[in-house]
């Protein structure tokens, strides 16, 4: 699943977005926990969450084979194109639009999105660059920024290509990562620490103590960062400065993160594995679960999220004593429900696929009222 719009709904029909307050008649809010993985029980009434969250593919720079492959939700592997040049970051620009930094190179490749379909011919973006790293877009701006590890700064790149010195002082920056629109955090290897870059170009000391951080991800407003040093999974918390928090260990040289607004994924690169990691609830315990999502690659480097379509449920509620919401989309798409009972142990079972006639098309689950919780997601195939 993809980042989307959670909500949460009470016998009522009442919305609510999860990370929000919660004033309902629902009895009592147990508790919200995890970020933005928060999951919130109450009692006195059933709950249901509900998610617009379409499933976006993944795409992996591989470094050993000088290519970029694609791995779908379910975990099918295909390669989207081949002859690079050591490729390391990927991104996504708001177009679609997907950019890889060929380190061996040199450039900045751009791979065009047009009429629904990623073009896997590789236009060049940008050149000249020293050792090409971590890519990130700024949504505000729209310019790339670009890490260059041999060059200790990050450059801001604008769509035109006009290039220029952002942020000097680094210490073998690789992975950057953006927290809205006026923080950049980078990972320093060779300084073990992540700092966090204002938008004058000034870089401070977020957390140190790391051990030769590579990988960078957001979850809600949280840094994560990955250790190639000792094979641990941090969680960097909220406040500068503050101590990391190791969430999981015994990776195999991890060199980049990415979060899909549910599940963090790792590239794992001396395994040749892409991981996943979500979390299980016990009480009130919280447990980090590691699972295989892809295995066989080559050298695993770099991660980017394909953005999801212009995809939307709306108007989630109760009608005719029947769950359902509106889905709204492109003129004609075809949108698949499904749901699932449990997302951790997620089996996600098909409800219904719909043709959304003049842009919409409005679902609804007969058998809701079956279950104690149901969660559903969509998706264009």
């Amino acid at each position: 699943m993809g980042t989307g719009h959670t909500v949460v709904i009470n016998w009522s029909g009442n919305e609510f977005e999860l990370e929000n307050t919660v004033k309902s008649d629902c009895k009592t809010i147990i508790r919200t926990i995890w970020h933005s993985f928060g999951v919130v029980i109450c009692g006195g009434s059933v709950l249901l969450i509900a998610s617009s969250a379409p499933a976006q593919n993944l795409f992996v720079s591989c470094a050993g084979t000088g290519s970029i492959v694609e791995i779908t939700p379910t975990g099918t592997v295909s390669t989207f194109v081949s002859g690079l040049d050591n490729p390391r970051g990927l991104a996504f620009d708001s177009s679609g639009d997907l950019y890889e930094a060929d380190q061996g190179s040199g450039n900045i490749y751009e791979f065009i999105y047009q009429d629904g379909t990623l073009s896997s011919t590789p236009v060049l973006f940008s050149s000249g660059l020293n050792a090409p790293y971590g890519l990130a877009f700024n949504t505000g701006t729209g310019n790339l920024f670009v890490s260059e590890y041999s060059n200790n700064d990050v450059l801001e790149i604008t769509p035109g290509g006009s290039q220029s010195v952002f942020a000097t002082g680094l210490n073998g920056p690789e992975q950057i990562a953006f927290l809205g629109t006026n923080e950049l955090f980078v990972a320093n290897r060779n300084g073990n620490t992540v700092d966090e870059i204002s938008m004058a170009g000034q870089p401070t000391t977020y957390t140190s103590g790391l051990s030769a951080p590579a990988g960078l991800a957001i979850e809600g407003n949280i840094p994560w960062a990955s250790n190639q040093g000792n094979g641990v999974l941090d969680d960097l918390g909220q406040v500068s400065g503050g101590s990391p928090r190791a969430m999981a260990s015994g990776l195999n040289d991890p060199s980049d993160l990415a979060y899909n607004g549910l599940i963090l994924y790792e590239a794992d690169t001396g395994s040749g594995k892409i991981n996943e990691f979500t979390v299980q609830i016990v009480g009130l315990k919280v447990k980090v679960i590691e699972t295989t999502f892809a295995s066989g690659l080559d050298g695993p480097v770099g991660l980017a999220f394909q953005p999801p379509p212009s995809l939307q449920a709306v108007g989630a509620g109760i009608q005719t004593n029947q769950f359902g919401f509106t889905l709204i989309g492109t003129n004609n798409e075809i949108v698949i429900v499904e749901a699932c009972t449990n997302l951790v142990n997620n089996v996600w079972s098909l409800l219904a696929t719909n043709t959304l006639t003049n842009g919409s098309s409005y679902f609804s689950d007969s058998q809701w009222t079956n279950y104690s919780s149901r969660y559903y997601r969509l998706y264009s195939p």
